[in-house]
């Protein structure tokens, strides 16, 4: 989440051919995540969680242009197995 944070503050351009993008980590920030969807009108952005000692993400959620943007972003839901 803190790279994130820093290319949505210091480098948005970093997003302009992108159209997803997602935030893992650490707690994603609604504010920083606003921001993107405000600059980047149209991109999907997802947040992931996963435990630390696995060294994934399991789970995942979309954050939608509505959502506030000072509200904490939920985990997600679990990601499907697929054989």
């Amino acid at each position: 989440a803190s790279l994130f944070n820093y290319l949505t503050d210091e480098h948005p351009e970093t997003f302009d051919s992108v159209t997803t993008a997602y935030t893992v980590g650490e707690a994603a920030s609604p504010v920083h995540v606003h921001k993107l969807q405000t600059l980047r009108p149209g991109i999907k952005v997802l947040n992931g969680y996963g435990p630390a000692e696995a060294m994934i993400y399991a789970t995942t959620h979309v954050i939608e242009p509505g959502d506030a943007p000072h509200t904490a972003i939920p985990i997600g839901t679990p990601l499907v197995n697929k054989p």
